[in-house]
């Protein structure tokens, strides 16, 4: 129990014929914390209800990616994590450390996708 994190590197779903048939790259966490602020406030930056941000995909731009760049790079100084036990909250610093090497491999890879027009999603479960 607790929160799991997925992002989705995926062919636009006009270009696929069907969702099976579209190639998908998957990143994952686990308790990422930190990662989760900065989606929850960016899903709420967006119009979306910060409370109901579960199950939920989030579409990334460029923008978005960049941003995550500063973020990763700053350790994530500015989203700090009240989420409690389930999210991770008291070991959210060692967790930045742990998944930076990881959470800059997705901001290239979703660069590298976005460039060539494929979609990047990001979805929590908790």
């Amino acid at each position: 129990m607790g929160l799991d994190q997925y992002a989705f590197i995926l062919e636009k779903k006009a270009e696929a014929q069907t969702e099976a048939d579209a190639e998908k790259q998957v990143f994952s966490w686990r308790k990422h914390s930190r990662l989760q602020q900065f989606m929850v406030n960016l899903f709420g930056a967006k119009g979306g209800d910060k409370d109901a941000f579960n199950c939920v995909d989030l579409l990334l731009t460029k923008a978005d990616i960049d941003s995550l760049e500063e973020a990763v790079k700053s350790g994530y100084c500015q989203y700090f994590c009240k989420g409690g036990f389930f999210w991770g909250e008291a070991y959210q610093e060692q967790s930045c450390r742990e998944y930076r090497d990881q959470d800059l491999e997705f901001v290239n890879a979703a660069k590298q996708a976005l460039a060539e027009g494929r979609e990047v999603i990001y979805n929590c479960w908790y």
